[in-house]
């Protein structure tokens, strides 16, 4: 376990997770194709962070403001000046 600040991190763990995935590290290997390499970043994501999928769905949503509001908004304010 590793103490950063206030910030306790095991630095094994990343590395045993993803070591227990060999489509992350092996592309030779025969299940490899991008959908089970999301999954499995994905589940170490998860194992790293318990709310990853809940704070991945609000990256999303903010992604999506974004793209909606905030650009249009924007490109019209340019388009006045």
């Amino acid at each position: 376990m590793t103490k950063t600040g206030d910030f306790d991190f095991d630095i094994e763990l990343p590395i045993s997770l993803v070591e227990a995935r060999p489509l992350l590290w092996d592309k030779t290997d025969g299940i490899y194709n991008d959908s089970n390499e999301t999954k499995a970043w994905t589940e170490v994501c998860v194992c790293l962070q318990e709310d990853f999928e809940a704070l991945r769905d609000v990256i999303i949503i903010i992604i999506i403001i974004i793209i909606i509001i905030i650009i249009p908004l924007v490109v019209s304010i340019a388009i006045i000046y």
